[in-house]
């Protein structure tokens, strides 16, 4: 009879703890359910409600707030700048492949890797000839610096070029075409390519014939500030020598560069 007893105390106790068991698995499923459920629609939220729009086309806040009505009224005259002008450097030179429409350009030509972090080298390749075009992409900030010229210099035969790139250049007078792009915002660059590059707007191209060591105006234009432009530099004439590549460095520039002239 004890036997008996103690047979069923330990039947009860193996479904007593059976149903526990199966209760703490129900439970289990449940939360892993709900977590499920909760990142799928904290998925569903972030790419509809909180979508991450295209950040580069907002438009950029203006500091300048009064300045031209300060100015238009009469009451205030700017100081003028020694020769009138500022340098400006393009913030993007990079090649680009007619001949490999889709290959992106080099990340090693446009960012460093350096202790700090990705970096913005000194070094930019302008590169002109059959097998590669250079885009250059400049952003005007200044209020009342808004009349621009661009600005082409390329070093001579055998000068002294900083930095450890070496340079070719045409024997002869090289003819390059420069024209305007159609791009409001910055270049996104780790797409650039040469079939993802902006339109060109072909009634602003020009063509010229590359003076070498000789600073020459390409063209002149009106750059308000916190507005970017961007132009696309090619071999005009296929029939003649063209071979521009240089790079520069951090205290010489070679290649394109806005002067930007007093407006007030």
């Amino acid at each position: 009879m004890p036997r008996h007893n103690d047979d069923k105390e330990q039947a009860a106790l193996l479904g007593a703890s059976y149903e526990l068991e199966q209760e703490r698995n129900e439970k289990v499923l449940v939360v892993v359910f709900i977590d499920i459920f909760s990142l799928i629609y904290a998925s569903y939220v972030y790419r509809s409600v909180f979508a991450n729009d295209d950040m580069t086309r907002l438009p950029i806040g203006n500091p300048y707030i009064g300045l031209a009505e300060l100015y238009m009224s009469g009451k205030v005259n700017a100081t003028r700048l020694p020769g009138h002008h500022i340098f400006n450097k393009p913030r993007i030179v990079a090649p680009v492949f007619p001949h490999r429409p889709t290959q992106v350009t080099p990340e090693e030509e446009l960012v460093a890797h350096g202790s700090y972090g990705t970096l913005s080298p000194h070094e930019k390749h302008f590169q002109v000839d059959y097998q590669a075009n250079t885009i250059v992409q400049f952003r005007t900030v200044d209020f009342g610096l808004e009349h621009c010229s661009l600005m082409l210099l390329l070093p001579h035969t055998g000068a002294r070029v900083e930095g450890s790139h070496p340079y070719k250049l045409s024997t002869g007078s090289s003819m390059i075409r420069i024209c305007p792009l159609e791009a409001d915002n910055a270049l996104d660059t780790r797409s650039l390519s040469w079939r993802s590059r902006p339109t060109c707007i072909e009634e602003r191209e020009v063509d010229i014939a590359v003076r070498f060591g000789e600073e020459m105006e390409v063209m002149k234009f009106y750059c308000p500030w916190a507005s970017y432009h961007t132009f696309e530099v090619s071999c005009a004439d296929t029939s003649q020598e063209c071979e521009i590549d240089v790079w520069t460095s951090q205290n010489q520039t070679w290649g394109m560069y806005l002067y930007q002239h007093q407006s007030i």
